[in-house]
């Protein structure tokens, strides 16, 4: 059996502490699995969006809808049992020689064609792809995090999913110590640097940034330095030149520079010669390497941070 997600009649079941609570848990369970949505080899476990998961006691062959779901599968020794992936998925170098089967809107039947045990997910992907993938019988598994921190957490509950815990704790265990390796580097800086983080600069007048409850605001903040939208409405945003002059920047990460953009092509724009950064020239030419490390709450998220920390700080890591 390759498992399903838990039905809307068990739906309900959230496990806390206490005798009376592992008696109702032995009730749901048996009442669960004798509605036939679960058997006796089957587990339940609890996915990065909170959603109870039905799992087989033996997953053989994973979808990876997510390029940070690949990283980790490979990461915790499970690449070998990925039979398919989204367009995006690149690192390491031998998840580019697994069926793609598209990107944010994978080829469904593409997937179920694949007989996946297992579908690894993302809080973006579609809810009517998820629930496409549950109708038919295929578990999908939410591995994602809001915040950087988050990201060991769903590395460990991947890791017990596919049955690579201890392999998944290892991995998770030195990313968190990375982190704090970091953290402690730029502990209580003398100066957190303002920085704008742009995504996107199709047009050049409008750019896109990052505002708060984005895993990259949580990124900069981590790293020593303020986004300077970091008071924004919303996670995402565009914005104009105005809005950029007032908040004036120390720093430009310029996430979009594999794209194109450049400091030069910043330079070179209308208006944007006298903001602070663009005067200092502290501004940061991110490669498609370190965008995609930024970009995805992986294993590698600790080197991105890093990265971020000494360009920010570039005198506490001499």
């Amino acid at each position: 059996m390759g498992g399903i997600g838990v039905s809307r009649m068990c739906s309900w079941f959230r496990p806390s502490m206490g005798l009376v609570t592992i008696v109702l848990v032995g009730f749901v369970l048996v009442a669960c699995a004798s509605d036939g949505n679960i058997s006796a080899a089957d587990r339940v476990l609890a996915d990065s969006g909170g959603d109870r998961i039905v799992l087989s006691d033996e997953i053989d062959r994973i979808v990876s809808l997510a390029p940070s779901g690949t990283e980790i599968l490979f990461a915790i020794g499970a690449g070998g049992l990925v039979v398919g992936t989204d367009d995006f998925s690149n690192y390491p170098p031998e998840a580019a020689k697994i069926e793609r089967v598209g990107s944010l809107t994978p080829d469904i039947e593409r997937v179920i064609s694949l007989a996946p045990d297992l579908v690894v997910a993302a809080f973006i992907t579609s809810p009517d792809d998820i629930e496409k993938l549950r109708s038919a019988g295929i578990s999908v598994w939410i591995a994602d995090s809001v915040d950087v921190r988050g990201v060991s957490d769903a590395i460990r509950g991947l890791g017990a999913a596919v049955g690579r815990a201890q392999a998944a704790d290892e991995v998770a265990s030195s990313l968190d110590a990375h982190i704090d390796r970091v953290v402690g580097v730029i502990a209580q800086p003398e100066t957190r640097p303002r920085v704008f983080y742009e995504i996107d600069a199709s047009d050049p007048t409008k750019p896109f940034t990052v505002g708060p409850g984005n895993f990259v605001d949580d990124l900069l903040t981590l790293a020593g330095g303020e986004n300077v939208f970091g008071d924004a409405p919303t996670p995402f945003l565009q914005v104009g030149l105005e809005d950029v002059l007032a908040r004036d920047p120390d720093v430009i990460v310029l996430a979009d520079a594999p794209f194109g953009t450049s400091a030069a092509s910043v330079r070179a724009r209308t208006g944007w010669d006298v903001l602070t950064a663009v005067k200092a020239g502290r501004m940061l030419e991110v490669s498609e390497e370190l965008s995609d490390r930024m970009l995805r709450p992986g294993p590698r998220i600790g080197q991105a941070l890093e990265a971020l920390a000494r360009f920010l700080h570039p005198d506490l890591f001499e």
